[in-house]
């Protein structure tokens, strides 16, 4: 891997730096621009198709993707029809089963439970009751059945009893009747009635015809027996009904006969019938906004949402539906700028008049099977900057759009407006920002010239104004990756709505490093016309670390990242597999809230960071009195081992003046992921880089989980002092270079005679009139003296003093800075810095 600290290999960009007035228009330098085009798709439509499942036992039904909404039809099992015991007689008909239906709103993925009704038998003689979800929410009463010797008719499953939307109930059974042979009187058993059906109520049974089948599925009864002369014919059983939720006919018996028991016929079950349509609203399920009011109560996942009147959710509330269409002349505002609001659609988003995406708004879409109609306004403010400042920008509308850097930005300078080429490594200049912006490619510009050239007159760019066809669905876009070396590429959130990074990193885990990058623009531009790579926050698995604090105008300003990227953000992923490759952003990465997060402040270890595993973290700061900053995280977290884990680290990214970072393989770390269960005698290498000479300290910036109560410690190990960081920073004096080998992050102060550290200010150390070294270490007999360079290379050292003050005179001064250790024969540990 090309080594992280070399700038070249990093997309920092180097402004040319010019002498300027305020009042005049800088000429443009002509440049030789190579323009990579990269290749991206759009989401396609998917014709959705009417799915219908019939179900005859008992199961568990999960709502499909792209489903809100389901037809449900139940048919209640049939009664059955009356036995015939010890009596010379014939039995009455079973009830056919009732009907219910119902159109109802569903999430995907929800489960409910189907229940089918049992035709009625000998051990239960009614019909069972058939619901999809519960009894509450759609349910077919079944049919009444008979038990013994009943005569009469049994009734069919009520409509009143039933649950739905529409419901009819089932055909009755019908009576014994009673006829004439010759002269004697004969009996006919009763049939079954009807079961109900989707469009009327079960048919009646007549004497012994049953109830007819419906032409819309009810079932049909059991046909009813001519009994001829009891005292000479035969017994019989009845008949069963048939499907769905038809009756049974009741049985007879004979004079003459031995056997005592026929069995009535039984009643046929019933049935759940579920149709739906994916990625489709029902066209019978939709409100209406008038300006004051909706037509058919709120929307929801299954209702379209129609604007006939103006609609802001500031007043209103934002709202989710399977679509949203907007009316000519009418207006739908999202947001104030300031809150959170959000227009969830399901499906597609069909503007025939205006609509409005304030900043921190948001347009979800949650399928691409729709293409959007109609262009809409998507407003984002940046952070506070000024004329040096470059913001990180993405397009959340379509590349037909044929929206431009120029649209974006169009009072900055034409040379301000760059792209990173993923192939050559560097930065390309779009002269005079014509280029259309392509969805899931990264874009930097410039703050306007209009802008304070004084880094301490800041102001947010609050004109950015994305005009078009809103993204929605699959997006990808090609980047270049390498396993020998970093391969750096710009890319953006391409929605209008903001994304999960930890969704995104996981779904191209094969093609991109699980750390992402974000710029803050927190440091002014250097001398040099250089800006820090220091400015880049980073967020993985493990969670951010942040850059330097940053004063406007009246705010301290602190920069940590958060799962979510807002919309309009693009960010730095290095690419991992050889050569080309696609990466992919989806509908399921987009969340309702959280774009306000277009890197405004936020704590350290934010609600907003993903949560879901074990999370113990330590936030460690590299700082001076000047400014300089840089944070490093060390993590104890679910799934991280204690190797290099994709995901959980993430590779230093090098700054200008200070970095700070963790050790792993031979890796520099600016976020570490460790193993659990946490071990308290674990150490952790740091290491660090400087331009600066001089006083730097080390700090804890943050801690959460089980390290918010463990004791933490830095190990010095030039100076062999292991220091309590929850006390206070550790300051050490440096010169320039890289140091890998000085720092250790720990968790006990325990080695062998470590000795307790003392105030300095009870040991003096100067340099006399005869150029010596004098240490004075008051009433304590000095053990040990060890002199460093500020490098942290032993120059002297001296023992068994056995005194209180030590002249040192064989050290030639050169006036440098240098750091003298004495150790007391009381234990006690002093280091004092002079200049010798």
């Amino acid at each position: 891997m090309r080594n992280p600290y070399n700038l070249s290999s990093k997309p920092i960009l180097r402004e040319k730096k010019k002498t300027m007035r305020k009042d005049i228009f800088f000429p443009i330098t002509t440049k030789f621009i190579i323009t990579l085009i990269f290749i991206f798709s759009i989401p396609k439509t998917v014709v959705s198709q009417v799915i219908t499942n019939s179900y005859t036992t008992n199961q568990v039904f999960t709502v499909p993707i792209g489903v809100t909404s389901l037809k449900v039809e139940c048919w209640g099992g049939g009664g059955k029809g009356s036995n015939i015991i010890n009596a010379v007689d014939t039995g009455g008909g079973g009830g056919g089963g009732a009907y219910a239906t119902s159109l109802i709103c569903v999430t995907p993925g929800e489960a409910y439970n189907i229940a089918i009704g049992s035709g009625g038998t000998g051990t239960t003689a009614n019909g069972g009751d058939s619901y999809f979800g519960n009894a509450a929410l759609v349910m077919a009463k079944g049919g009444s059945g008979l038990t013994e010797n009943i005569i009469t008719a049994a009734p069919g499953g009520l409509a009143s009893a039933s649950v739905g939307q529409t419901k009819y109930s089932g055909g009755n059974g019908s009576p014994r009747s009673s006829y004439t042979i010759i002269i004697a009187l004969a009996y006919r058993s009763g049939a079954g009635g009807g079961g109900a059906g989707s469009i009327g109520a079960g048919n009646n049974a007549v004497e012994t015809t049953a109830g007819a089948a419906r032409v819309d599925n009810g079932g049909t009864g059991g046909t009813g027996t001519d009994g001829g002369l009891l005292s000479l014919l035969g017994g019989f059983n009845g008949n069963p009904g048939s499907n769905y939720g038809g009756g049974g006919s009741g049985a007879g018996r004979g004079l003459l006969l031995a056997q005592q028991f026929y069995t009535g016929g039984n009643g046929a079950p019933g049935l759940v019938r579920i149709s739906y349509e994916q990625y489709a609203c029902q066209a019978t399920l939709e409100t209406t906004w008038n300006g004051s009011a909706w037509s058919n109560g709120d929307p929801q996942g299954c209702k379209k949402a129609i604007i006939n009147g103006d609609y802001n959710t500031t007043t209103n509330g934002s709202f989710t539906a399977c679509s949203c269409q907007v009316n000519a002349g009418k207006k739908l505002t999202v947001g104030n700028a300031i809150n959170t609001d959000y227009v969830n659609v399901y499906n597609q988003l069909e503007n025939n008049g205006t609509v409005i995406i304030n900043n921190n708004a948001s347009l979800v879409q949650q399928y691409s099977v729709k293409n959007n109609s109609g262009n809409i306004s998507i407003h984002r403010h940046t952070q506070p900057m000024y004329r040096f400042d470059y913001t990180y920008w993405s397009s959340p509308v379509t590349y037909d759009s044929n929206f431009t850097l120029n649209n974006l930005v169009p009072n900055t300078l034409p040379d301000k407006y760059h792209s990173w080429n993923a192939i050559t490594q560097s930065w390309d200049v779009n002269m005079n920002g014509t280029e259309i912006m392509i969805p899931g490619k990264g874009y930097i510009i410039r703050a306007p010239y209009t802008f304070s050239w004084d880094p301490s007159e800041v102001v947010p760019y609050e004109d950015g104004i994305f005009i078009g066809k809103p993204n929605n669905g699959t997006i990808n876009y090609n980047i270049m990756g390498s396993t020998a070396e970093d391969k750096w590429n710009l890319v953006g959130n391409p929605y209008p709505s903001a994304i999960d990074i930890e969704q995104f990193l996981l779904l191209n885990n094969t093609k991109l490093d699980g750390t992402a990058y974000l710029w803050t623009h927190n440091s002014p531009i250097s001398a040099t016309g250089n800006y820090t790579a220091s400015d880049y926050a980073a967020y993985n698995f493990t969670g951010a670390i942040r850059t330097a604090n940053k004063m406007d105008n009246t705010t301290l300003i602190t920069k940590t990242p958060t799962k979510y990227f807002a919309s309009g953000q693009s960010f730095l992923v290095r690419g991992i597999s050889n050569g080309a490759a696609t990466i992919t952003f989806s509908n399921a990465m987009r969340v309702n809230n959280f774009n306000h997060l277009f890197f405004k402040p936020n704590k350290a270890n934010s609600a907003e960071d993903g949560a879901t595993a074990e999370k113990n973290r330590i936030w460690l700061n590299l700082t001076n009195n000047e400014g300089a900053f840089n944070q490093t995280l060390i993590g104890y977290i679910e799934n991280a081992t204690n190797e290099i884990d994709w995901g959980y680290d993430g590779d230093f990214f090098g700054g200008n003046y200070v970095s700070f970072y963790s050790i792993a393989d031979t890796r520099e770390l600016s976020i570490q992921g460790r193993a659990l269960p946490f071990n308290n005698e674990d150490i952790v290498p740091l290491g660090y880089k400087t331009t600066l000479i001089g006083d730097l300290k080390i700090g804890i910036d943050n801690l959460d989980g089980l390290m918010s109560n463990k004791a933490i410690y830095l190990e010095d190990k030039v100076l062999n002092i292991i220091h309590d960081l929850r006390v206070s920073d550790y300051t050490f004096t440096t010169i320039e270079g890289t140091f890998n080998d000085r720092f250790v992050l720990r968790y006990t102060n325990k080695t062998l005679n470590i000795p307790k550290t003392g105030n300095p200010e009870n040991c003096i150390v100067y340099k006399n009139d005869s150029q010596h070294i004098v240490v004075n270490s008051g009433v304590s007999d000095i053990k040990q003296i060890k002199i460093y360079d500020i490098s942290g290379k032993l120059i002297y050292e001296t023992k068994n003093v056995n005194g209180t003050i030590a002249n040192i005179e064989n050290l030639p001064p050169i006036n440098q800075v240098l750091l003298v250790n004495v150790l007391t024969a009381e234990g006690l540990d002093y280091t004092n810095k002079i200049i010798f």
